[in-house]
């Protein structure tokens, strides 16, 4: 198989022009090649190449039945050119070699559904816990019922022991904005942390906040995805259209008696839209080979009246800024609230976050083993 890959890239023009000619496969391929009792095979292979310009890695996803190979990944990636080109789009990209490249690039496919019956919810989005709410210098610990974080409401001060795990959670929102959209910067932190493989985030080691969550799931075949809160519980999507790609692929989440019941997640060309019955949508970018939460987390939130809480990222999504849209095309007001300013540490890694909106100045900072230290600073 590797061998009819280099055959389909020696006869790209654009390939030849960044590798040059007489294209060989070098050691050090990688992956699988799996076949079942259909017949039907799949193959995620990492292929050295040299050309007589220099040296490029090749990796692809696909599928075979009974006719040729159909890829859903075929990527050419010049790592000292810092270039990519995706055979599948035909697209050439530069790239900055700390920052996230996209993966997948398929248009949307028309999806074809396996019924329309939504299950009911066997769930109410609650679970058993003792929880105590900060109030000034008194602390009274509560036997009862907590919540998944699925609204963002106002400004808290909690602890959690959650009976389902039996771990720890602490929220404490250090800033928030009432606007259009209300926005709670609340740090979560969570004794366990196992939902993403990078644990990782905002603010350190199992300590997130509510504008870091993302999709996860099964790849190859495409059959459920879950959104990652950021204390590391999870809103799971089953799917509900036919085939196994992710072109195609519709979700579907029925398990709790909350907002986002009969919810769906699909894809959108460029990522993930999440959208609620109530009208309201979630907007997550394409995050295939995301190495952090961060490089999953939303872009845009809409409301059910067309307004657009826009989060500004960098290549590595790294959260800079966001901007409050109001209304829709020609009418829409556009105001930017936020600002998430770069902040140098003995590590060389930090974050602040600045806002203009009172004439009082706090400052907190929360020192991290593995990322330096994240500042928090309203001006």
């Amino acid at each position: 198989m590797a061998k009819e890959v280099v055959i389909r890239i020696s006869a790209n023009a654009e390939v030849v022009r960044l590798l040059g000619q007489s294209i060989t496969l070098e050691p050090g391929l990688e992956g699988t090649v799996k076949q079942d009792e259909t017949g039907w095979k799949e193959s995620q292979l990492k292929i050295p190449v040299r050309g007589s310009n220099g040296e490029a890695t090749i990796h692809i996803i696909g599928g075979k039945g009974t006719g040729p190979w159909v890829f859903t990944t075929f990527e050419v990636d010049f790592e000292k050119q810092h270039k990519k080109m995706d055979l599948v789009s035909g697209k050439v990209l530069e790239y900055d070699p700390a920052g996230y490249v996209d993966v997948h690039t398929e248009a949307v496919t028309l999806p074809e559904y396996v019924n329309g019956v939504a299950a009911a919810p066997h769930l109410d989005g609650h679970f058993p816990c003792v929880f105590a709410t900060v109030q000034g210098s008194t602390v009274i610990p509560q036997l009862g019922g907590c919540s998944m974080p699925f609204l963002h409401s106002g400004p808290v001060d909690r602890f959690e022991t959650d009976f389902r795990y039996g771990r720890f959670v602490l929220r404490e929102t250090d800033l928030f904005l009432q606007d259009v959209f209300d926005v709670p910067l609340t740090r979560t932190y969570a004794s366990s942390d196992w939902v993403h493989p990078n644990p990782v985030h905002a603010f350190g080691r199992n300590s997130n906040h509510p504008y870091d969550i993302a999709p996860l799931g099964t790849r190859n075949p495409y059959t459920y995805q879950f959104i990652a809160l950021e204390d590391s519980d999870i809103v799971y999507f089953d799917r509900i259209s036919k085939g196994m790609g992710y072109a195609n692929a519709v979700y579907q989440h029925t398990e709790t008696a909350t907002k986002f019941y009969k919810a769906t997640q699909s894809w959108n060309g460029a990522g993930w839209t999440t959208k609620l019955v109530d009208g309201s949508e979630i907007h997550f970018p394409e995050s295939y080979n995301a190495k952090s939460m961060a490089q999953g987390a939303p872009t845009e939130f809409l409301d059910p009246k067309g307004n657009r809480l826009e989060l500004r990222r960098d290549q590595n999504g790294t959260w800079k800024r966001f901007e409050h849209r109001m209304g829709t095309g020609s009418n829409s007001v556009t105001t930017t609230r936020r600002a998430l300013l770069g902040q140098k540490t003995i590590l060389g890694i930090g974050r602040a976050i600045a806002t203009t909106l009172t004439a009082c100045s706090k400052t907190w900072s929360y020192p991290q083993v593995e990322r330096g230290t994240t500042t928090i600073r309203e001006v």
